[in-house]
This record gives structure tokens, sequence and C-alpha cells, in this order.
């Protein structure tokens, strides 16, 4: 459990740093890893 929160977190932050330099495809990464983060929360 406490391996795939520490996975979550890591590309969290790289996806949101993603969305702020490439456009639509950064946000839907974005979109993506929300989808996921509300499936394990």
């Amino acid at each position: 459990m406490d391996e795939k929160r520490n996975k979550n977190e890591k590309i969290g932050n790289y996806i949101l740093d993603d969305t702020l330099g490439v456009g639509s495809f950064g946000k839907l990464q974005f979109h993506r890893y929300l989808r996921n983060k509300e499936c394990y929360t």
C-alpha cells in the first residue's frame, strides 16, 4: 500500500510540472493521475 502511494506522489509531482510545460498531453496525463488517485484513496 505505502509503495503504491509513494509511486503515485512521485508521478503526481512529475505530471504537475509537465502540465505547465507541455500543453494538452500534460493535461491528459494530469487527469489520468487524478482519476487513479481517487481509486487509491
